[in-house]
């Protein structure tokens, strides 16, 4: 049976507590502003437009939308950092950093 990929990190990444401090106000805002967009954006009815792994494990429109606005986001930000994003983005880092994207539910 075949073994789950895992992630690993060739260096650890050293962080400060002020480092910790500013990525979570970062996150704060970018939960915020995703938050205020699919209340913003919100259709009546919304659509699958995709499906993963299994049929119920569905992507909806809204869920493409989002991760793209948190990832412009993040590359505006902090450019040097990756990104791995649920439904598909992703971002090599120079940083040594990578987050992870996983949007807010949509309708």
């Amino acid at each position: 049976m075949p073994q789950p990929e895992t992630h690993r990190f060739s260096t650890p990444l050293e962080i400060t507590p002020e480092q910790v401090r500013e990525l979570a106000i970062l996150c704060r805002t970018l939960a915020h502003d995703a938050a205020q967009f699919i209340a913003s954006h919100r259709p009546p009815r919304e659509s699958v437009a995709d499906t993963k792994s299994t049929p119920t494990d569905v992507v909806t429109q809204m869920d493409r939308d989002i991760e793209a606005q948190l990832r412009g986001r993040i590359v505006q930000l902090r450019p040097d950092d990756g990104l791995l994003g649920e439904e598909g983005s992703s971002k090599a880092s120079t940083s040594g950093f990578t987050g992870w994207s996983i949007p807010l539910m949509g309708p």
